[in-house]
């Protein structure tokens, strides 16, 4: 039995996301937006590496860079394609 590798899941992380976007019901999420990039933010400056021997417990497993990378790709397109980000862009010109 072959073994499913990280990218692959992140891919079929990212269709299924991307299929439930495209029904066009959902709403902008900015909390989970801010919490994504915040996770994202702490992933770059962590001295680790990801070395779990010398993980701290505020430290994210590089492991999870595939979803929070596909979270904030679809929050960010959920807030395109509601028009709010567009409205952002008007409050600030």
């Amino acid at each position: 039995m072959a073994k499913i590798r990280i990218e692959e899941l992140d891919k079929g992380q990212l269709d299924l996301m991307w299929n439930f976007l495209k029904m066009g019901n959902g709403t902008p999420n900015i909390k989970a937006l801010k919490e994504h990039l915040d996770m994202l933010r702490q992933m770059m400056i962590q001295k680790t590496a990801g070395q779990t021997a010398y993980k701290k417990s505020y430290e994210i497993s590089l492991e999870d860079f595939g979803t929070i990378v596909n979270c904030i790709v679809i929050e960010t397109m959920q807030l395109y394609l509601s028009g709010r980000l567009d409205k952002l862009e008007d409050l600030k010109e």
